[in-house]
């Protein structure tokens, strides 16, 4: 079995299910007369969708730039403590320096210890060490540190071997930072700098900083950024969303006046097929309808004179005239859909099942008493079952049809039944086969917001089923 995915009720496009063009008078009329059928599309969830993609991408760019930003701005923070140790180094810390420190002379560490406490120790420096090459800690303003020796770490030995000024957070679980238990509730920075007593001797400096105030400096240098940089990305985005509402706007316009052009030239296609099924129906049916009814009474007066076979070539003829007469009521629905409506779904139906009875194949038709159906929903049943009606009078070499029309749970199904050859419906999808009625017409069900099932299998007969929302 195939069967088409339902659609909702948007069926209002001007593209079938495959990119086909549908009719343009079965949707103009839907949409003037009922407003089911064509949906004059608007460019307003294009544009709603390209104002939500570019917010999104909008917050998405945003958030990343603020990250890099954020990074940023601490790399730069901690640039800056590594430029505040230089000079606090170089200014300080190296015009202090004695050889008499680093000999342990009890007034030269506390002079430096009063210079360490009086110009370094503020703000955001909480401890100062001073170390030998050899790993010992000649000063700190922790005294129980000094004369202690601990094994270098790498930092402190890149500092030592070339000059730079190392920074990286602190490690508080190393057993130098023993007596920083007092700042394990925040983070610390410690920068190494190398420095040269009056003789020469090469010494390592490193102050603590806290972190907290590196992080507040490369916040602050992040928000000097953001405003700039997501006011811009603002910017932008308006700009866009204003070309894009002024292009939408076009596209309306433009599409209006070819709705406008289209409804016209419907308008006009319109009255001419009502002139025409208005004249057959005045005109040339009514001639036919009286010739069958002539040549029958003819039939009857030559059968009371006894010529047989003349009364029966007269019978044929009045048959055949009656049988041209359904076609081109049958016709009338083609040209001029408004008239299906007139004389009603079920004398259509059986109007086309009606050639089916001359050529001996038994048709019946159910169609559930008191049925009302939106004029649209009622055309594209007519539709569907003169479509399968052809392929079977074409293809299926059948001894029955069956014709159903029935209404459930707010929707009218249609369904037509016949027991001939079938075919494969892995044909029936396939763009190089036939059939291309049925999918034109299962498109047209689709955007109706209804299902199109074909079953079929060869020699086993086939079932189309069309169902359909009644309002």
């Amino acid at each position: 079995m195939w069967r088409s995915p339902p659609t909702g009720l948007g069926c209002g496009r001007g593209v079938g299910g495959r990119g086909r063009m549908l009719p343009a008078m079965w949707l103009l009329n839907g949409h003037r007369r009922t407003g089911w059928g064509i949906v004059s599309a608007t460019a307003t969830k294009p544009l709603t969708q390209f104002a939500l993609a570019g917010v999104l991408a909008l917050v998405v760019l945003s958030t990343i730039l603020i990250l890099v930003l954020n990074q940023t701005g601490l790399s730069e923070a901690i640039s800056n403590a590594r430029q505040f140790t230089s000079l606090m180094g170089q200014d300080v810390i190296q015009p202090s320096l004695t050889d008499e420190l680093l000999e342990g002379g009890g007034s030269a560490r506390s002079e430096f210890d009063r210079t360490i406490r009086q110009r370094v120790i503020q703000g955001p420096v909480v401890r100062v060490k001073l170390w030998s090459t050899t790993g010992k800690v000649v000063y700190s303003d922790e005294p129980r540190l000094i004369g202690h020796s601990f094994a270098l770490e790498q930092d402190q030995i890149t500092a030592l071997d070339t000059g730079q000024v190392v920074a990286n957070p602190t490690d508080l679980s190393r057993p130098e930072n023993v007596y920083e238990a007092n700042q394990r509730d925040r983070q610390l920075l410690e920068v190494y700098m190398r420095l040269h007593t009056p003789d020469g001797t090469t010494v390592l400096y490193e102050n603590y900083l806290r972190f907290d105030v590196v992080q507040a400096t490369g916040r602050q240098i992040m928000l000097n950024f953001v405003p700039a940089v997501v006011g811009t990305l603002v910017l932008m985005q308006l700009v866009q969303l204003s070309l894009a509402w002024s292009l939408a706007n076009k596209v309306r316009e433009g599409q209006r006046e070819r709705e406008g052009l289209l409804m016209r030239a419907v308008d006009a296609a319109e009255m001419e097929r009502r002139r025409i099924a208005r004249d057959l129906h005045d005109g040339t049916v009514q001639d036919l309808t009286a010739v069958s009814l002539a040549l029958e009474v003819a039939s009857r007066q030559l059968r009371r004179e006894g010529q047989l076979a003349a009364a029966e070539t007269l019978d044929y003829a009045a048959g055949e005239t009656r049988t041209s007469v359904r076609q081109l009521r049958t016709l009338f629905v083609d040209i001029y859909p408004n008239s299906l409506r007139d004389q009603g779904l079920e004398v259509a139906l059986r109007d086309l099942l009606g050639p089916f009875g001359a050529r001996g194949i038994a048709t019946t038709l159910t169609v559930e008493p008191d049925l009302r159906l939106r004029a649209e929903a009622e055309r594209l049943l007519y539709r569907v079952a003169r479509e399968a009606l052809r392929n079977v009078a074409a293809h299926a070499r059948a001894r029955t049809v069956d014709v159903r029309v029935a209404a459930d749970n707010g929707t009218v199904s249609l369904r037509v039944r016949d027991d001939g050859s079938g075919f494969d419906t892995a044909a029936f999808t396939s763009q190089t086969t036939g059939h291309l009625g049925l999918r034109l017409l299962n498109d047209l069900t689709r955007d109706a917001g209804g299902t199109f099932e074909v079953s079929s299998r060869p020699r086993a007969g086939t079932e189309v089923r069309v169902e359909l929302p009644r309002q």
